[in-house]
């Protein structure tokens, strides 16, 4: 019991870290932005289980059973599934807790909080897939603990950059189902990847860190053009 409970610790410490970083790049604080943060952040957490029990679900097909047991099959086999199972219904449930709070705060959700709340969903969604993944070895997995939580963050907020663009110009969702589409690819292709071995996840160290930076970047960007537009609107408030 103890052990599970230093496996949760472990899993939902790192997601904390990195939801309070990325909450801190967005230029422009509103009341209701760690309202959105915090919820979308446990929706990642709720839906990762809905994933688990899909995939079992979808290991009974024919065809499918590597996603029940994925080690037991060659590297191509599961390269496959990830990209045309894994990936996209990862992403699109990890999206959909942002488009839920969309629909539910339309009148105070601001095109940033977009981004931010698609990262803290796939943070929460990390969060419980390093639980399980730590909990079926029966031990911590450093790696995973140190890259998931990163991974999922920026392959989430993709979609998430998809939908503030879409929210911002107000012509329909194409520009967020392109980049929900480039969100799947990234994904399938870090999972090919990470098929390798458990030591490529700190090989892509660097590489997550430049993609975090890109990342803190976009939001000041996008941020400043909210608040121009704000204050074109509402004069010097700034809501």
């Amino acid at each position: 019991m103890l052990t599970n409970l230093y496996l949760l610790v472990l899993s939902l410490l790192p997601a904390g870290l990195f939801l309070g970083l990325i909450r801190s790049r967005v230029p422009i604080k509103s009341t209701s932005e760690p309202y959105f943060a915090a919820l979308t952040f446990i929706g990642g957490m709720v839906v990762a289980p809905i994933s688990f029990f899909l995939f079992v679900m979808l290991s009974w097909i024919h065809g499918l059973e590597a996603l029940n047991a994925p080690m037991a099959y060659p590297i191509h086999e599961r390269a496959i599934l990830s990209f045309f199972v894994i990936s996209p219904l990862e992403e699109v449930l990890k999206i959909w807790p942002v488009i839920l709070m969309l629909q539910y705060r339309k009148g105070s959700f601001r095109p940033v909080d977009a981004i931010s709340c698609a990262a803290a969903s796939g943070l929460g969604f990390a969060a419980m897939e390093n639980w399980y993944a730590m909990y079926s070895i029966g031990g911590a997995d450093y790696g995973r603990i140190l890259v998931i939580p990163f991974i999922h963050m920026l392959l989430t907020a993709v979609s998430g950059h998809g939908l503030a663009i879409s929210l911002k110009r107000g012509k329909g969702l194409g520009v967020f189902a392109w980049f929900l589409l480039a969100a799947i690819l990234l994904h399938g292709l870090y999972d090919s990847v990470e098929m390798i071995g458990g030591w490529v996840h700190f090989v892509l160290l660097p590489v997550v860190a430049v993609l975090y930076y890109r990342l803190s970047t976009d939001l000041n960007i996008l941020g400043r053009i909210v608040q121009r537009k704000q204050k074109k609107v509402f004069g010097s408030r700034v809501i």
